[in-house]
């Protein structure tokens, strides 16, 4: 919000933390603040001068200078679009070069050590190259290039590899899917659905659409199996020794998963 208002204050527009991002959010009942909420609270002061519309739009392009997609624009010059609000943030935090001040995040490691004591599943997003194109022309070359992702992430201790289906291609997907069972880890189909407008498709993984079913259900097996106890989780070691296969394993945790709903 600071960032924003070094830029804004010549317009006249200051977005106040506590009287304008606060009561956006869900924090009294433990809920987080995020950049979307800031977000919004500039689009409704943008909203609030200028109108839904062209002068938004112009307002943003011409005046804050900030490098609008076509597509956005023409979306923005629509004062009936029905997802105003939201394609308005998307535009504002994708154009935007305000950031956030450099934060301390924990190592990989000392999370990955969280996860194994609590028997949690943790994921690796991979979300690729947004180029589905040559991704799916040279898909025997992005296969190999993955492999060797997924022996980095496996040996760091990751169980599950999070991909996301649109930035991929059908077909590199599905290889990719293939790999990850392979290599005897949980696969997540992932897509970014925080805006109206954006969709998840239901895809046809080719015959990976099992091993995609079984481990949602396996996760959702892991979850209810470590309340009582964290080691029995499916990749504990205490799991692990009683059922070295991981196919077996995958199986166990389904049917737990499937029984809970």
């Amino acid at each position: 919000a600071d960032n924003l208002n070094r830029k804004l204050k010549k317009f006249d527009l200051i977005i106040d933390f506590d009287k304008d991002v606060l009561p956006l959010t869900q924090k009294k009942r433990g809920g987080t603040i995020t950049f979307k909420h800031v977000y919004m609270a500039l689009s409704e002061k943008i909203i609030e001068r200028c109108g839904k519309g062209k002068p938004t739009a112009d307002f943003i392009r011409q005046q804050l200078c900030f490098d609008i997609a076509e597509c956005d624009y023409n979306l923005l010059c629509d004062a009936n679009d029905p997802h105003y609000v939201y394609d308005l943030i998307s535009t504002l935090r994708s154009s935007s070069k305000a950031t956030c001040k450099e934060c301390e995040y924990p190592s990989v490691q000392s999370v990955l050590q969280v996860a194994k004591e609590q028997g949690l599943i943790c994921a690796y997003q991979y979300d690729g190259e947004d180029n589905w194109i040559a991704s799916e022309n040279d898909c025997e070359s992005a296969v190999k290039q993955f492999q060797k992702r997924l022996d980095c992430v496996k040996q760091l201790g990751f169980t599950a590899v999070s991909i996301c289906v649109k930035n991929l291609g059908l077909v590199t997907a599905c290889a990719f899917t293939k790999a990850i069972e392979e290599n005897q880890m949980l696969v997540i189909l992932n897509e970014k659905t925080e805006y109206p407008r954006n969709r998840f498709d239901i895809v046809n993984l080719d015959g990976c659409e099992s091993f995609v079913n079984k481990c949602a259900f396996a996760i959702l097996g892991n979850a209810v199996s470590i309340i009582s106890n964290p080691e029995d989780s499916m990749f504990s070691a205490k799991t692990v020794e009683k059922c070295p296969s991981f196919d077996e394993r995958l199986a166990i945790f389904y049917g737990i998963g499937r029984r809970k709903v």
